[in-house]
């Protein structure tokens, strides 16, 4: 730059003209920017400080009081939904008992006609269990009823049309080859860690009948695959009924 009285070179930081000895007014616009610069700068740093120790002191603790109030808020739903489990679990229990000796008839009579899936269902959502001499004496029995059910309603659902999907099939194949392997666990007695009542097993054999009639009739399963299961994994039985139900069907 230069000096706007004799034209001579001078810098920025040089206050007077080393030729002339002029004021440079361009320096003391510079210091002057300067000044303001760093006084604006102060005054805004100081308001942030002030801000940050404003929400320290009121919007932290308000925070953390928002953040106790929802969580006893959940709480209370919480139990409030583990109330009302516990309130229709009792409510169950009473009427159980209450009329025992007619749901014990309901029962029976429900054993006889073979309906294995509406004693489990019952077993499950109203606590309604045939009485036994053993109190688990009937377990096996009712996981039995429960893994034909889940079979059932796994291979059912592959010939529904809706469902024509590979996700859907291998879900489906999934939930029964491990319904089958738990309930070749029991036939077994692999399985078993509490006593069986003795009046639950000729039930148990029949709904073992049932699975493999089952199995025969839906899946393609010959006497020789049937006799295999024992020996072999979820894996292994999910290939078995991907091979008998679809291999086989498009040889067909």
């Amino acid at each position: 730059m230069k000096c706007s009285k004799c034209g001579a070179p001078i810098q920025l930081n040089q206050k007077y003209c080393p030729n002339c000895g002029s004021l440079n007014e361009e320096n003391a616009k510079h210091v002057s920017d300067m000044e303001n610069y760093d006084s604006k700068f102060n005054k805004t740093r100081k308001q942030v400080v002030s801000n940050s120790k404003w929400f320290v002191k009121y919007m932290a603790p308000i925070t953390a009081m928002v953040i106790a109030i929802i969580a006893i808020a959940a709480a209370i739903v919480w139990n409030q939904a583990l109330g009302g489990y516990d309130l229709a679990h009792a409510i169950n229990r009473k009427e159980n008992k209450k009329n025992n000796k007619i749901i014990q008839l309901q029962l029976n009579k429900m054993l006889d006609d073979e309906n294995y899936t509406g004693l489990y269902l019952l077993d499950r959502d109203a606590e309604r269990t045939l009485d036994s001499s053993e109190r688990y004496g009937w377990s096996d029995f009712y996981n039995m009823a429960y893994y034909y059910r889940d079979l059932r309603v796994s291979i059912c659902s592959l010939y529904d049309p809706g469902q024509e999907n590979s996700y859907y099939t291998e879900t489906a194949l999934s939930n029964a080859s491990r319904a089958i392997r738990n309930a070749e666990d029991i036939i077994n007695n692999t399985s078993r860690y509490r006593n069986r009542a003795e009046e639950s097993v000729p039930y148990i054999d029949d709904i073992t009948d049932k699975i493999y009639m089952f199995l025969k009739a839906y899946c393609n399963f010959t006497d020789d695959d049937i006799a295999g299961l024992p020996e072999k994994s979820q894996t292994d039985i999910i290939t078995l009924l991907s091979r008998r139900m679809f291999d086989d069907e498009q040889k067909n």
